[in-house]
């Protein structure tokens, strides 16, 4: 075959998959250099309709897609060139399966026959991400055996990644597309659009309704129990605030609220959400707060406190712990759930709701016992964390709650800042939004996610991050600085991995600080002057109050430096007093 005739061939499968992109209304791409890729970047690059978005590595290019996904809604594209490239996808793919984010992972590949057979910059892309993609599809060369284009199994290839991102159960999906050489040819005019862009759903797409038999069921549960407890755990965007707070005045039940679930901030009715359950779980006297019924929403709470206790509860056959998930998944790790309700959790709520009616059962004293405990606690949390001077990780998070305007996004790394909010976000009806990375929990591409996130806000993101994290993906701030992206991130630098301390391990002295606590001993100022960030060492309480709303755009860095021996010992004692307080009116 003609040279020219190949590369015309090759454009024209990428003219056609681009554009069909573009009629299902994708808004972002997220490309790497690459020479395999080269047909599908240069149609991104002339088209004007999807906003592409240019990364240096593969890994950061990821994770920044995340961070547009959580933000959007809406599936984001990714593209890199063949080899190792598509490996450093694999993390980013990993936390989007489990959180249920969708995006389109396009990996450019030599043709078939190339493969396994020494080819350079090759290796066997297919299945690459078979776990923890929704589908895989791998498109043959943009040539049939007569000698014409595949244009059309390109184009239906987009359109249905688009599909199946978006649900019922939303994840990522992989497009594996060779080409054959010369990759490209003459510049071409840019191309025209063969469809006008549509709307497309957000992340969770469709409403499905759970079974009658399981709402009846479940309903009775709630109806008949005396002492009901709801669980809101993290979800993407939310949980549904109206029907929730709905449930609860239903059967009077409290609301342990997860930060990740967006109950403990906002306009809607706070009354019944308790916020310090880690807190008041840890003392003995927290027997008496054993429920009869547990109906239990979203992923993992963030507690280990509280998934212990649900654990507890799981061999007592009386007591009844409705899981209520979207079909397709079972997020149970401790096998504490009973009985369980399949549907997006609006329909699964209003279901409930209708089933119930008006229900007579009150539970007031039950209700009482948790709002006396739920406030002496964060009485005495809030009180004792303001008294201590030194740059305690805690009073970081009061802090930023009281400074922050409303509506801002308050983005949680992992391993401690996440514990941090946890225990530290008090219930206010100034909105703060709580956005991590806690479907595999990793402290990897976090300030990725963050940036990306940024990219697609138009309120204010503060990052809340430890110093081994913000090492992890330093690369990352490249992003920050060629596209002009506004991010403030407060880092925690305790020299080293903080949460080590709160674990078994921490008793192996011998090989605990080298192999675990593991210092960075890095030049944070110096690391974010390389992109062209701003650096400031948080002094005390006043001058953290000073710069952070200070606001400027751009990337800024506010390091405060603490000691994660002395973090772990203000732990303790807060929890101490918290739990000698806040049983006194019961």
């Amino acid at each position: 075959m003609e040279t020219s005739v190949q590369a015309e061939i090759n454009r024209l499968a990428a003219k056609a998959f681009v554009e069909s992109l573009i009629s299902t209304g994708i808004e972002n791409v997220c490309i790497t250099p690459g020479s395999r890729s080269a047909p599908l970047t240069i149609q991104f690059a002339e088209q004007s309709t999807i906003q592409p978005w240019l990364h240096l590595d593969e890994r950061s290019a990821a994770f920044f897609a995340l961070g547009l996904a959580k933000k959007t809604g809406k599936p984001v594209v990714l593209l890199c060139t063949s080899g190792t490239a598509a490996a450093n996808y694999l993390p980013a793919i990993v936390e989007a399966d489990l959180s249920r984010i969708p995006l389109i992972v396009c990996t450019t590949d030599r043709p078939p026959r190339l493969r396994n057979v020494g080819a350079p910059q090759t290796i066997d892309q297919v299945g690459l991400y078979t776990k923890f993609v929704r589908i895989e599809i791998d498109l043959a060369p943009p040539i049939n055996d007569d000698g014409t284009t595949g244009t059309n199994d390109f184009k239906n290839a987009a359109s249905r990644a688009v599909h199946e991102a978006l649900g019922p159960l939303p994840g990522p999906v992989h497009i594996n597309i060779p080409f054959e050489e010369p990759l490209t040819g003459k510049p071409n005019e840019q191309m025209r659009l063969l469809a006008e862009p549509v709307s497309i759903q957000t992340t969770q797409p469709l409403l499905i309704p759970p079974s009658q038999k399981e709402v009846q069921i479940a309903a009775q549960s709630l109806q008949t129990s005396k002492k009901p407890l709801i669980i809101a755990g993290p979800a993407e965007g939310g949980l549904p605030m109206d029907e929730l707070c709905a449930l609860s005045d239903t059967i009077d039940a409290p609301i342990l609220a997860d930060p990740l679930s967006l109950m403990r901030t906002g306009k809607h009715d706070l009354s019944k959400i308790v916020d310090t359950y880690d807190t008041i779980l840890r003392d003995p006297r927290s027997r008496i707060l054993e429920p009869d019924c547990i109906f239990r929403l979203g992923a993992i709470p963030t507690s280990k406190v509280l998934t212990q206790f649900l654990t507890e509860l799981r061999n007592k056959k009386e007591i009844t712990q409705i899981l209520c998930d979207l079909p397709g998944s079972w997020r149970d790790p401790f096998g504490s759930a009973n009985m369980a309700l399949l549907g997006d959790p609006k329909s699964s709520l209003d279901a409930i709701l209708s089933e119930l009616g008006e229900n007579e059962n009150t539970n007031a004293e039950w209700v009482r016992t948790w709002q006396i405990l739920n406030q002496n606690t964060r009485k005495t949390i809030n009180d004792e964390a303001r008294k201590i001077t030194e740059n305690f990780e805690g009073r970081t998070v009061l802090e930023l709650q009281k400074l922050l305007p409303n509506e801002s996004v308050l983005f949680a790394g992992n391993s401690m800042p996440i514990r941090e909010i946890d225990t530290f976000l008090s219930q206010s009806s100034k909105t703060l939004n709580i956005v991590a990375n806690r479907g595999a929990n990793g402290i990897d591409g976090v300030m990725s996610t963050a940036l990306g996130y940024s990219a697609a806000s138009e309120t204010i993101v503060t990052l809340l991050i430890g110093d081994l994290s913000f090492a992890h993906d330093l690369s990352s701030l490249w992003a920050a600085k060629r596209h002009n992206l506004n991010l403030t991130i407060v880092l925690l630098n305790n020299y080293g991995g903080g949460i080590f301390h709160y674990l078994p391990v921490r008793d192996q002295e011998h090989v605990f600080e080298d192999w675990f606590a593991t210092p960075s001993n890095l030049n944070f100022k110096a690391a974010t002057e390389l992109y062209d960030g701003t650096h400031t060492i948080v002094k005390n309480w006043e001058h953290f109050e000073e710069v952070i709303q200070d606001w400027e755009p751009g990337l800024r860095v506010f390091e405060l430096q603490s000691d994660r021996e002395l973090n772990k010992s203000m732990h303790d004692e807060l929890w101490k007093t918290a739990g000698g307080t806040a049983w006194s009116e019961l």
